[in-house]
Parts: structure tokens; C-alpha cells; sequence
């Protein structure tokens, strides 16, 4: 898990924060969010966060093994930095990305599995059924989802499972939803996993090319509620968007005289508790070219 220092590389200053949630302190569990953020070659960045699930019980070891999986694919793909500045290239590396992303984790995941149940019970890729509680005993009991950015301004390649979200920040233009959390899935209502049966007809994958960028929040679902906004679409639908105060954490976090721990005080506050019991965690990322 990253170590919580504010990190300058790259033209990057990192802010990662994670508290454990309400409803997760009042029945005594550990906060099972994990992020974690480091340089890679060619002056990238890699950010990750991770969102083990609460019914599980060895979640919080599977996003462990999510976010370390995601620093590990980002080092073996983009070892040299990203590629040259083509769309489709960059289209083929985010896809490439993710799925060493997924194949690190399977790896993973199945040496923790051999170890905890050397008699192999249930020991199967995924989830026996697709969203429900599985078999216990083996991979569903390290089920967490994952959200990871590799930034090479003004490229970004994204890629995850579940309902982690991105906000950008864009000067001039303000914060922006780019990676929603999903909506309107076959499967409504219920988190896709990391371990989930259905996992890989779910992937959220993607590349942006936006110099205008000049920050990152990388989030898990827990500070959802307390970060966007719903609004209503002409026809009626209803969908996300960051609001015009989600900037303020930008600018605020842009001077190095702010603190992690103003950012940790925040997630903690009753004010911004009170809109969800789960663990809430952010990796804040403000670029100066």
C-alpha cells in the first residue's frame, strides 16, 4: 500500500488517502481499500485504488493483490514509457495494459489460493455464480475491484473492474467525470469483481489525450456520494458529473504547502461520512508541465 507521502516525480504531486468507513469501524473490520501510485519509465505515472469487498473475507488482501498487480503490469508495459503518439497505439497498449493487469492478479491470487487451501477447494477463476456469495473457501473471499491511470501527459491509459471513477481536472475548463462509475449494466445494482464470473464482459477500458489536464482523483465508490452530483438529462435520465466544487480540491492540493492529512480529515469528517458506511479512498494528483 503506498506509504502516504506527498510525491513530486514527473512533474506529479501525489495525495493518496484512505479511511476506513463508518459502517465498517462500528462492526470492528479493517479499512479494505488499498491505493497505491509510483513513477514509471519515460516520465509516467501509474495510480491505482482498489475496493475489496465488505461480505468478504480476505478482501482486503485481494485489493492488495489488485493494486500490486496493477503497478507490476504498468512496469512490464510501459517500462520504456508510452508509446509514440498515435491513437491506435495507444488504443492497443491500454489494451494490453489491462489484461496483464488481469493475468498478474489471476497469478497472484492463485498462489495465495494454493497456500491458504493446499487441499484445493475451490479453487475456480471466478465466482461459481455471477454476482452472488460463490463458494467459500477460495478466490471469492479475496473479491475487490480496481481502478488504475498510467499518465504520460497529455496520454492516459485507464483500466478497471467495478465501480471505481475518475475525475479530471482541466485548466481552463474545471473538473470533469471522465471514468464514471458503471451504470445501466445487465447486471444492475451489483458490484462487478475482480473475481466475479462475468468479469471480462465487464471491463472498463480506455485512453485519453487531453493537454489541458493538469490533475487526477482516482476514487473508489466509497466517496461517491460525498464527491458527484446527479443531474437530470432533458429526456429524463439520470446520470453522474463532478461538480464546479470538485476543483477546489484540485487548487487546494495544487500548493505544496497543503497537508495529506488535510485531505484524510476531510474523507473522515462526520459532514462527509454521513453520505456512505464504506471505506473511502482517493489518490489526488495535481501536474505542473
Amino acid at each position: 500500500m503506498s506509504d502516504g507521502r506527498q510525491v513530486a516525480a514527473g512533474g506529479w504531486r501525489v495525495i493518496p488517502a484512505s479511511v476506513t468507513g463508518p459502517g465498517h469501524g462500528r462492526l470492528g473490520l479493517v479499512n479494505q481499500d488499498r491505493c497505491e501510485h509510483q513513477p514509471l519509465g519515460g516520465g509516467g505515472h501509474l495510480f491505482a485504488v482498489a475496493d475489496g469487498a465488505g461480505s468478504r473475507s480476505r478482501s482486503q488482501h485481494g485489493a492488495d493483490l489488485a493494486v500490486s498487480a496493477a503497478c507490476a503490469a504498468a512496469e512490464q508495459c510501459f517500462a520504456s514509457g508510452g508509446p509514440p503518439p498515435d491513437p491506435d497505439l495507444w488504443t492497443r497498449a491500454a489494451h494490453e495494459f489491462g489484461q496483464e493487469c488481469l493475468r498478474i492478479f489471476d497469478r497472484l491470487l492463485d498462489n495465495q489460493v494454493a497456500e491458504l487451501y493446499p487441499t484445493g477447494a475451490a479453487v475456480a477463476h471466478t465466482d461459481p455464480t455471477p454476482y452472488g456469495p460463490g463458494t467459500e473457501g477460495g478466490r471469492t473471499d479475496f473479491a475487490t475491484t480496481l481502478l488504475a491511470v498510467a499518465a504520460f501527459p497529455p496520454w492516459y491509459v485507464y483500466f478497471g473492474v467495478g465501480d471505481g471513477f475518475l475525475v479530471v481536472d482541466r485548466q481552463p475548463g474545471g473538473a470533469w467525470l471522465t471514468v464514471p462509475p458503471p451504470q445501466g449494466r445487465e447486471h444492475e445494482g451489483a458490484t462487478v469483481f475482480l473475481t466475479s464470473r462475468h468479469r471480462d464482459s465487464n471491463l472498463i477500458c480506455g485512453v485519453l489525450c487531453d493537454p489541458l489536464i493538469r490533475g487526477l482523483a482516482v476514487c473508489t465508490d466509497g466517496v461517491l456520494d460525498g464527491m458527484l452530483k446527479e443531474r437530470q438529462a432533458s429526456d429524463g435520465t439520470w446520470s453522474l458529473s463532478a461538480p464546479a466544487t470538485f476543483a477546489q480540491y484540485f487548487d487546494y492540493f495544487r500548493s505544496p504547502k497543503s497537508r495529506r492529512e488535510d485531505l484524510l480529515e476531510r474523507l473522515a469528517s462526520d459532514d462527509f461520512a454521513s453520505t456512505s458506511g464504506d471505506d473511502k479512498t482517493m489518490v489526488l494528483a495535481v501536474y505542473e508541465p
